[in-house]
């Protein structure tokens, strides 16, 4: 009897090792790429394959084409293959795709659009070999370093029209965010006046310039991350139309510096402002993604 139980033992270690190594094979980049081939006739566009979870095993997500403006976007594993998402979806490959956030943890990114002028984020993260998607992840979601990310979040408030009575003018400001490990939360502002800022070492410089070039200095924000964003407004000439811009700057102890968006311009607004009015909080309270474009 002891044995066929000892028998018994050695074999089911041998059946459960011949499993394992089955099952890693199943982790290869072309076995995985193979399991979306069999659920679309879609072209396989981009492949994002690494170790997400750290688990030991190989994930990817996957981006599909059937026309220009027709992407879905998969993701598949030794454990699950399955839909996320169906828009018009691209990986800015500078800021976006597999990013690394922690020593144990990746995460992907996409940019989602139904075709206007306004996008939202795709994010994911991988937990136990299946993943998971962040409601809440902006517009224009960018891996900055580490933890660090942006947005450039989409409103209309460059200009403010008297005759109307309304803001007009689209912008894309860029706001601060820090990966949790399963979601964002913003490096929110917090107002200060002109003479705390004139406080730091340079400061004063940067808000004459403005002035000098006809701009009033309005509310401004100090962000944990080291970040001030300063509005300023002007009116036109003719009539009762305010402009609105702003100019960034980042803080290093009791000095700060300007922060540059376009190398390229003449003046502080041209080279730091991102246009529109900064507010203390750009983070959406909501998820911005249709529903219509999730397949979950």
């Amino acid at each position: 009897m002891r044995k066929c139980i000892y028998f018994a033992a050695i074999l089911l270690s041998v059946v459960c090792l011949c499993t394992n190594e089955k099952k890693a094979e199943a982790y290869s980049k072309d076995e995985l790429v193979e399991q979306v081939k069999k659920k679309t006739t879609d072209k396989v566009d981009q492949v994002y394959y690494t170790d997400y979870d750290y688990d030991g095993s190989q994930e990817a997500f996957i981006i599909t084409t059937r026309s220009e403006d027709d992407q879905t976007l998969w993701f598949s594993s030794g454990q699950e293959v399955k839909k996320i998402a169906a828009s018009i979806i691209w990986v800015d490959k500078a800021a976006q795709g597999i990013c690394q956030v922690s020593p144990k943890q990746k995460i992907f990114v996409a940019e989602g659009s139904g075709g206007g002028s306004g996008s939202w984020s795709y994010c994911c993260y991988v937990k136990n070999g299946r993943a998971i998607l962040v409601k809440r992840a902006g517009e224009w979601l960018a891996h900055r370093s580490g933890k660090n990310f942006t947005i450039h979040q989409s409103a209309f408030d460059a200009m403010y029209d008297d005759f109307g009575k309304f803001y007009l003018g689209h912008t894309w400001k860029e706001y601060y965010l820090r990966w949790t490990g399963t979601g964002f939360v913003e490096y929110e502002g917090r107002k200060i006046s002109r003479k705390q800022l004139e406080q730091y070492k340079g400061a004063g410089k940067y808000l004459r310039q403005a002035e000098k070039l006809g701009y009033r200095i309005g509310k401004i924000f100090y962000r944990k991350n080291g970040i001030i964003n300063v509005n300023v407004s002007q009116k036109h000439k003719k009539g009762e139309d305010i402009d609105y811009e702003n100019f960034n700057l980042n803080v290093n102890r009791k000095k700060v510096s300007l922060r540059i968006c376009n190398k390229k311009g003449k003046n502080i607004l041209e080279r730091s402002s991102y246009h529109g009015i900064y507010k203390a909080k750009g983070f959406p309270r909501r998820c911005i993604i249709p529903d219509s474009m999730l397949e979950d």
